[in-house]
């Protein structure tokens, strides 16, 4: 299931929970927010013959990435990596873990 059809799912009442979304301007589910456990990390996988050192998100500059299609990660992040990140989008995490080990990316 899509990030979209995922919101309209919990927005209809037919999912009782969504996990791995973050909020942002255009998730704004107001009838769902308090019930919803506020994890603030981001795992960044990297293959493992390709290590690198990383102390804050700035260390991902200058990098290949690759996330699943439709994903946010709060308006703070979105907007870093919009602005300072190279990220192509996967059709499903299947799909990410694929460029990741293809080599199409770097992070």
């Amino acid at each position: 299931m899509g990030p979209g059809r995922a919101q309209a799912a919990a927005r209809d009442g037919k999912a009782d929970m969504i996990f791995g979304i973050y909020f942002n301007d255009e998730r704004h589910l107001s009838q769902l927010r308090a019930a919803c456990l506020h994890v603030r990390q981001v795992v960044v996988f990297v293959a493992k013959d390709k290590p690198f050192a990383y102390k804050d998100e700035n260390d991902l500059i200058g990098k290949k990435g690759v996330t699943n299609q439709g994903e946010s990660y709060g308006n703070d992040f979105d907007a870093f990596i919009k602005e300072k990140l190279t990220v192509a989008r996967a059709n499903g995490i299947d799909a990410a873990f694929k460029e990741l080990l293809a080599g199409n990316a770097t992070i």
